[in-house]
């Protein structure tokens, strides 16, 4: 196997992790009924970070990778959401009817910031390789 495929899976594994460790605090917050407005801000921008993570470390389908976060981010909200209303804390949008804009909202947000996370990791990739270049031919 080459080394292009063994840089994939480290890739989704730290995107999940940052998306993870984002929806986590989501929750604590959701269910304690208290949310600085520091860390909505940090849990909206946790997206961006997730797919900038995994544009930086593919090897290849550096886009098409970052973007593709906006799933598990997606996922992970809403089963955050569900499980929160499942142990009796209010949310904004309750019951399945809600879970489902819940969803809708989610991936519409969440696909604009991976969107633009990965655009940033391509162009951050790009940087970093044409100063390699530079390196090299000197």
């Amino acid at each position: 196997m080459s080394s292009d495929h063994n840089r994939s899976p480290p890739a989704w594994t730290a995107a999940i992790g940052i998306l993870v460790v984002a929806q986590l605090v989501l929750g604590v917050c959701f269910y304690f009924q208290r949310m600085p407005e520091w860390i909505g801000v940090i849990i909206r921008c946790a997206p961006i970070l997730a797919a900038l993570t995994c544009s930086l470390l593919v090897s290849r389908y550096k886009l098409i990778s970052g973007v593709l976060v906006f799933i598990p981010a997606t996922l992970l909200e809403v089963t955050i959401n569900l499980g929160v209303q499942v142990f009796g804390a209010k949310v904004d949008l309750p019951g399945w009817r809600g879970a489902l804009v819940a969803t809708e909202m989610a991936m519409i947000f969440n696909g604009i910031f991976c969107t633009l996370g990965a655009l940033l990791g391509v162009w951050l990739s790009n940087e970093r390789s044409e100063e390699t270049a530079v390196l090299h031919r000197q």
